[in-house]
C-alpha cells in the first residue's frame, strides 16, 4: 500500500493547514513550491497525477 501524498492548490494553501499537516507527517507539495501558481485547474490535476 502506498502512502498518501497531497498536492495543495492555491485555494487550500493556508499556512496553518500546511504546517499542521506536515507536523503530522503528511507528504505534500504546494503550488507555490512547485512554481505553478496561477495555472489552470486542469493543468494542476495533470501535474499532480
Amino acid at each position: 500500500m502506498s502512502a498518501v501524498r497531497l498536492y495543495v492548490d492555491e485555494d487550500a494553501s493556508e499556512s496553518a493547514v500546511i504546517t499542521g499537516l506536515r507536523a503530522r507527517g503528511v507528504d505534500l507539495l504546494t503550488t507555490a513550491e512547485a512554481g505553478r501558481e496561477g495555472t489552470a485547474d486542469e493543468q494542476q490535476l495533470e501535474f499532480a497525477t
